[in-house]
């Protein structure tokens, strides 16, 4: 949630636009828009994010925080070649999202609408694939203190302790 509402707050000083398939999820991003942002700055679609109302060659960027680990593959494939579609080139593209490798994904239930847990790999093909040059990847670690600095520790002896994938990736 804290993510969510850096994010809205961006509202403030730019418009920005936000799809979600979900009618809970609309509902929950108008309110934290209104509590953090600038709702007159903030354009909240419900739609599909595979077929997105949007001209092509519009945004200069994209982030898809704690989206791809709610759909499967092919949805996420959609998505990229949607997003491809409606960015500029030469424009950025970020992806924030759980890493299926980490320890605690093995060891703990699933979040709810956890469906989808990719790997590195996977996303960084599929983007390479779909007419994207990754520029930087990198892990972030859990928000949670104590987790946090064991992970900035042991993650770089395993792959088993790199909490978050961060992507950037350009439109070719």
């Amino acid at each position: 949630m804290w993510l969510w509402k850096i994010f809205c707050s961006f509202s403030r000083i730019t418009p920005i636009y936000s799809v979600d398939l979900s009618d809970e999820a609309v509902k929950t991003t108008k309110g934290v828009v209104k509590k953090y942002g600038n709702p007159e700055n903030n354009e909240i679609i419900k739609c599909d994010g595979a077929l997105l109302p949007f001209r092509d060659n519009i945004f200069d960027k994209i982030l898809l925080i704690d989206v791809i680990e709610h759909i499967r593959d092919e949805r996420f494939k959609q998505l990229v070649i949607e997003s491809h579609r409606i960015l500029k080139n030469g424009k950025s593209l970020y992806i924030y999202t759980p890493n299926k490798n980490h320890i605690f994904e093995y060891l703990r239930k699933p979040p709810t609408g956890h469906i989808a847990l990719k790997k590195t790999h996977y996303i960084t093909d599929t983007l390479d694939n779909l007419n994207f040059t990754i520029v930087r990847q990198y892990y972030r670690e859990s928000h949670i203190p104590i987790f946090k600095e064991l992970e900035k520790f042991l993650s770089n002896f395993s792959k088993y302790f790199r909490k978050r994938i961060c992507i950037e990736a350009i439109k070719k």
